[in-house]
């Protein structure tokens, strides 16, 4: 069964806040791990494990991946609409992950090639799954922000999302 939107749906303001208190965390949660899986921090940590420049150029360019399976993601949000495909698609997203994070302690038992292994293993599934889940994205923040209040709502998430990612950022270059 496909969803239908939040207003067909008859959810109340109450119900709305509190879908917007969840998508707020997630904002800041999304905002934190895609900072640290893309750029500079990913870059130096790879080179770090002996990456060649060769693997950091192809390490980059899989950020791009994500654009292609945007077409399942369509799909998907077809079949299964929009909150059900993006949720799924973004805790296997971060399931995926997961080798990545592991990867410093391969690192230091002496296996960097591995702990690289891992890097690229992880970033290809984050951004695969990122690709599903990205078109469930819209349908759901056209929702979140209706109302007299839009405006005010999707700065202050452009603002949750700013702010996530500098304080990453920060807490990166000074550790």
């Amino acid at each position: 069964m496909r969803e239908q939107d939040m207003s067909t749906l008859g959810y109340t303001q109450t119900q709305k806040r509190s879908a917007r208190r969840y998508w707020n965390a997630f904002t800041v949660v999304n905002s934190l791990s895609f900072t640290l899986l893309i750029g500079n921090f990913l870059t130096i940590y790879a080179l770090r494990l002996g990456a060649t420049s060769l693997q950091i150029g192809i390490l980059s360019s899989i950020e791009f991946l994500a654009f292609f399976l945007m077409l399942p993601g369509r799909r998907a949000v077809a079949r299964f609409g929009a909150i059900r495909s993006m949720s799924i698609a973004w805790t296997v997203r971060y399931l995926v992950s997961i080798p990545m994070a592991l990867s410093p302690f391969i690192a230091l038992r002496g296996a960097p090639a591995l702990a690289l292994a891992l890097v690229f293993v992880g970033v290809i599934g984050f951004h695969t799954a990122r690709g599903v889940g990205m078109v469930g994205n819209s349908p759901i923040m056209g929702e979140l922000s209706a109302g007299k209040d839009r405006g005010r709502y999707l700065a202050y998430l452009q603002l949750l999302a700013d702010v996530a990612s500098l304080g990453t950022g920060l807490t990166i270059a000074f550790t």
